[in-house]
């Protein structure tokens, strides 16, 4: 069981990677106005299903320094 444990622990930190690197990605493409737009107007699924990625990394996110 420890075992488990460990090797959840050890992946996690990458995989929390990945998703940052991702919702950035994301973030950068819808930032384009006609890509949103074309998604918005034919792919809604997918343009909800991404705004709510970079919604939730962000939620994950510490607190900026003041």
């Amino acid at each position: 069981m420890t075992h488990d444990y460990k090797e959840l622990e050890i992946s996690y930190g990458d995989d929390a990677l990945l998703l940052v690197i991702a919702a950035g990605f994301l973030e950068r493409l819808l930032s384009r106005r006609p890509i949103e737009q074309f998604l918005a107007t034919g792919h809604l699924e997918v343009l909800e299903t991404f705004r709510g990625v970079i919604a939730a990394v962000s939620l994950e996110a510490p607190p900026a320094a003041a």
